[in-house]
């Protein structure tokens, strides 16, 4: 009895001790939705943690889904967002607040595809939202769309 409690003991402090490591630090701008297949979420420290249904996501992070996957998030201010397989995509500089002038939201997709529907950075100031890729920066009105980046280039659709 008194190794099962130790063991128990031992294991209550160790998932304690690694999820301490595993949380990023500072204020959640969103969080996700809905998870399906492998997406990671890497900090601008290099830390790794798996995103699953109602993981929380950080200013800097970069967030990468795997093979057949997806994932759904919503941010702060209402914008939402579903990347594809195989996508890296960056939040480079998010900050909401009660003040629009005050408010920005940029993106940067480094690899794949995603949907997006602004909030109300977007819709308020749209001169403070903005998705970046390697070839192009996009800035929307208001509303919503698909882009894309793979061997082939940039392809954007708006809504």
């Amino acid at each position: 009895m008194k190794i099962t409690h130790y063991f128990v003991g031992v294991l209550i402090l160790w998932f304690a001790a690694f999820g301490a490591l595993a949380a990023p630090s500072g204020e959640s701008i969103g969080q996700v939705t809905e998870s399906r297949g492998t997406a990671i979420a890497y900090s601008n420290t290099g830390e790794k943690r798996r995103l699953v249904k109602g993981s929380h996501l950080y200013q800097g992070e970069t967030l990468i889904t795997g093979r057949g996957a997806l994932s759904k998030m919503r941010f702060k201010d209402g914008a939402f967002f579903m990347l594809g397989e195989n996508t890296q995509f960056r939040v480079e500089n998010y900050k909401a607040s009660q003040n629009p002038q005050d408010s920005r939201s940029f993106y940067r997709l480094l690899k794949g595809g995603f949907r997006f529907l602004s909030g109300l950075i977007g819709k308020s100031k749209s001169d403070n939202f903005q998705i970046r890729t390697s070839v192009a920066t996009i800035g929307i009105r208001g509303s919503g769309g698909q882009v894309q980046v793979d061997e082939n280039g940039l392809s954007v659709y708006t809504e």
